[in-house]
């Protein structure tokens, strides 16, 4: 019977060879420190990892690309960065996102096309005003943030947060709440291309 020879020694090799443990771990579809723990024995290799990783341990191996992740339909898969876009008659757009930075990518883009909106909706958490009892947890508020300025907007665009708080405490002071206020997150950015 012939000896295996242990997969840490091609785990070494391909490293040898200039891999990194990022490109190893995409490989194997493991995370980093996995092949880390690996490496310095903290951890077994698993043996249905042989066949890749002696693939790897041999010259000229490349990183394969990986697939967008998709659902069973075939559809991509929406990430809290992916902005959904309707179109609305007439032409427009309605953009409505969670995160902060493809609000802005999303509100730079329609700006330089020439459309951009003059008010969005932002949905608050755990708001609580000066005059809300500490006992009770903070509420979860939708404010429209209306008459932005062009300023503003290209600001918004470039990503300043500093500008959104400003533009939502203007917001949560035109709907008559108090002055004093705290939020913990701000998502679910919804404007329309409507001019």
């Amino acid at each position: 019977m012939t000896k295996r020879k242990p997969l840490s020694e091609f785990l070494r090799r391909a490293l040898d060879l200039g891999r990194t443990q990022t490109e190893l771990a995409r490989e194997l579809g493991v995370s980093r420190s996995a092949v880390n723990k690996w490496l310095t024995g903290k951890r077994e290799t698993p043996e249905r990892f042989r066949d890749s990783l002696r693939k790897a341990a041999r010259p000229g191996w490349k990183v394969p690309t990986t697939p967008p992740a998709t659902t069973k339909t075939g559809a991509p898969i929406k990430t809290a960065g992916t902005p959904k876009i309707t179109q609305l008659p007439g032409g427009n757009e309605n953009i409505y996102t969670h995160a902060r930075s493809a609000f802005a990518r999303e509100l730079a883009r329609v700006h330089a096309s020439g459309n951009a909106p003059t008010s969005f909706s932002v949905r608050l958490y755990n708001f609580r005003g000066e005059d809300s009892p500490k006992s009770r947890p903070g509420r979860t508020r939708t404010i429209e943030v209306k008459n932005l300025t062009d300023a503003e907007i290209l600001a918004l665009s470039s990503g300043r947060k500093d500008v959104l708080e400003d533009v939502i405490t203007r917001a949560v002071a035109a709907e008559n709440y108090s002055k004093n206020f705290t939020f913990s997150r701000a998502t679910r950015f919804n404007f329309d291309t409507t001019p």
